[in-house]
């Protein structure tokens, strides 16, 4: 018997619905891995996030990290993006970090979608990976309901990783992580941070500090146990890259007599937030 074109429409809806029905039941029937509250505790801030609500400067609102675990300095990562109340947005790109201010409505877009009491609800940390030495990606939303903090162990270009972790949650951070305006500009913080750590044992011959750049008893500079950070204007990196690019491989940096490794980075306002120590 000769089919018409309405029974090959009829049987193709049908197809698509079964489908459609697996998808939805394999979705459903996904097993994620149980988020711990521990893991996420670190970032548990009363006192430092009522200090920078009180600033005069514009706080933080969402903020993504990313860990290279490969760093010279682990936990030194600058994030990946931040929203602060003013509207200023900074991320980073391949080329370095870009900046922009979002307008009254992009502003109150983007916070409504972290204000998901969905996302919320999924607060934790997620180890979505078993292999060691993989990046964290930790979502931290300071909303007015409270904040809530996301944490995921593994590469979020790994499939195997991504679907270990409620679809909400991977939606959230690839939308910061996409995050690409046609308006930005590059950013610079005022001053970007020399993080040194001793050196004693290196052979090959020091390179001295310059004088005009401060040493280890600058008011500015910070010091947590024998590592220090320097923190320098940002209009002096291009004559700090040459300077530590001068160094041999097995040299050291000679700072107020004593010989030290160096690591750069870009600090971002109230990021005492979430840089170590937890205070």
């Amino acid at each position: 018997m000769r089919r018409t074109p309405h029974i090959y429409l009829a049987l193709a809806a049908v197809v698509l619905l079964i489908v459609a029905c697996d998808d939805d039941a394999g979705s459903k029937n996904k097993i994620f891995v149980k988020a711990d509250q521990k893991q996420v505790v670190f970032f548990h801030r009363p006192l430092a996030l009522a200090a920078a609500r009180a600033s005069p400067t514009p706080y933080p609102l969402i903020v993504l990290l990313t860990s290279d675990p490969w760093l010279m300095v682990v936990g030194s990562d600058s994030p990946a993006f931040v929203l602060y109340s003013d509207g200023t947005a900074i991320f980073r790109t391949k080329s370095g970090f870009e900046s922009t201010k979002l307008d009254h409505n992009q502003r109150a877009d983007l916070i409504g979608a972290f204000a998901n009491p969905e996302l919320a609800a999924l607060a934790g940390g997620y180890d979505a990976a078993s292999a060691t030495d993989q990046p964290e990606n930790t979502l931290l939303v300071y909303g007015n309901k409270g904040p809530f903090y996301i944490s995921v162990y593994g590469s979020l270009d790994d499939e195997s990783v991504r679907e270990k972790v409620p679809t909400a949650i991977t939606k959230a951070f690839d939308q910061l992580r996409g995050f690409r305006p046609s308006t930005a500009q590059v950013w610079w913080p005022d001053k970007v941070e020399v993080m040194i750590w001793p050196y004693e044992y290196a052979t090959d011959r020091s390179i001295v500090w310059p004088k005009r750049w401060p040493g280890l008893d600058d008011p500015v500079t910070r010091k947590r146990g024998d590592s220090y950070s320097l923190f320098i204007s940002s209009a002096e990196l291009p004559a700090l890259r040459t300077f530590l690019a001068s160094r041999k491989e097995k040299g050291a940096i000679e700072i107020d007599g004593k010989k030290f490794a160096a690591s750069v980075r870009l600090p971002f306002p109230h990021e005492a937030l979430w840089m170590a120590p937890a205070t």
